[in-house]
């Protein structure tokens, strides 16, 4: 299903998509170097019996949030063969530079070899394709902080995409956990496609499931409201002289999020502002 939508309700719609039960969304972007377009273009599938819902009754529920901006049209619905949907993601997709180092490269096959510094993500319901701005964020900063002989935390890690970046810069260990078995199988499918099988330690569970106690390196790519009730945590677990990256953070959350950064001892080192969302970098002021 191909829906046409404002740029600016983008994550909106994706997840109404996804609460509707779609299986994955991806977004239509532009040529390299070239503004995004307005309206943009997000691709939807379903899996039976999950079938794709009525197209105006999408258009209806899509409406309110395109409320006073270019009308939000179904534009096709094209039937894929069952069981199929990943590779018609996959072929919808194509590899992109993060960073100075890093390109992330979409594939179908696990047991396709990567070369040494390209990132590889299957797509899946796991968020961390590399796609979205706060991964993005995430992973040049990562690469910023120079994790090579360092320990890394990754909180909340998805498809396991930001433990994996810091392991293939050299991190001499690294943990990451989630509270959604699928993400962590998800990730161990990825750390293995990346050539990190058992260099990483994927956790279900909290960052109390993490024995370890201290990290040079946490990274947390979440939401505002997660961050808020996770950030004294979080520090408690950083090293003297560490970095903790928070990402997931809209604009106007910025200064809420610092101030409980600094209730828990943290200054904001480095601020990143990028298409709607915010990533914080805090230093830890213990001695």
């Amino acid at each position: 299903m191909a829906i046409s939508i404002p740029a600016s309700i983008e994550d909106e719609a994706a997840a109404l998509l996804m609460e509707l039960g779609a299986r994955g969304v991806s977004v239509d972007t532009s040529a390299p170097g070239l503004p995004a377009p307005d309206p943009v273009r997000l691709r939807a599938w379903f899996d039976p019996p999950a079938s794709p819902p009525d197209p105006d009754s999408i258009e209806r529920r899509l409406a309110p949030l395109a409320a006073g901006l270019s009308p939000a049209r179904v534009l096709s619905v094209t039937g894929v063969e069952d069981g199929r949907w990943v590779e018609a993601w996959v072929a919808a997709l194509a590899p992109f530079p993060v960073g100075e180092r890093f390109v992330v490269t979409p594939v179908e096959d696990l047991d396709e070899a990567p070369p040494r510094m390209n990132l590889f993500i299957c797509p899946s319901r796991a968020f961390g394709t590399g796609e979205h701005p706060t991964t993005r964020m995430c992973l040049e900063e990562i690469e910023r902080c120079r994790p090579a002989g360092r320990a890394v935390l990754d909180a909340g890690t998805g498809s396991g995409i930001l433990a994996i970046a810091a392991t293939l810069l050299g991190a001499r260990f690294v943990a990451g956990y989630d509270n959604d078995p699928e993400a962590i199988e998800v990730a161990v499918k990825n750390a293995r496609l990346n050539g990190a099988a058992g260099k990483i330690r994927f956790v279900l569970g909290d960052t109390a499931s993490i024995d370890d106690p201290c990290f040079d390196i946490v990274v947390a790519n979440l939401n505002g409201t997660i961050l808020t009730g996770a950030i004294p945590e979080l520090a408690s677990r950083l090293a003297a002289g560490g970095a903790l990256i928070l990402s997931g953070i809209l604009p106007g959350e910025i200064a809420a999020i610092s101030a409980v950064a600094a209730a828990a001892g943290l200054g904001v080192e480095r601020e990143i502002v990028r298409d709607g969302w915010a990533c914080l970098v805090c230093g830890s002021r213990r001695a």
